[in-house]
Parts: structure tokens; sequence; C-alpha cells
């Protein structure tokens, strides 16, 4: 057994909890990441149209705001 804290009991202990968490993984572990993997599928969507709307003024508007933040950052406008 190796040496993780001072205290024989807790060393012991951190073994016997890492051997439950290792088995838990080996026998769960497939099933749900194809859990995952089908619940991720399911869910897909355009990263670009996500927030808004293609036909709204939104893209236009924020390249204004990235505009006048650039001209601020640049000392032009006080």
């Amino acid at each position: 057994m190796r040496k993780y804290y001072e205290d024989k009991n807790y060393n012991a202990a951190f073994e016997r909890c890492i051997d439950v968490m290792a088995k838990l993984m080996v026998k769960y572990g497939p099933a749900v990441l194809k859990q995952l993997e089908a619940e991720r599928n399911l869910i897909s969507f355009d990263a670009e149209n996500f927030l808004a709307p293609v036909n709204s003024g939104m893209p236009g508007r924020m390249k204004a705001y990235q505009h006048q933040y650039g001209i601020m950052k640049s000392g032009l406008v006080a």
C-alpha cells in the first residue's frame, strides 16, 4: 500500500475509495458514455444561429458595437 497520508487508517480508506471508484467506472463507464453520446446526438444546433434568428438585425448591430468599441479603445473618441 502506498503512503498518501500520515495516518495509516486514512491511507487504507483512500485505497478502498479509489478501488470502489475504479470498479464503478469499469462497470458503468461504457453504458454512461453510450448514453451521453446518444444525448449529444439529439442536441444539434447551428452555433451561429443559436442566440438570434438569421433575419434579425443582431449581426449588423454587433458589428457596429465592435466598431465603436475599437474606436473607443484606440482613444479617438473621449
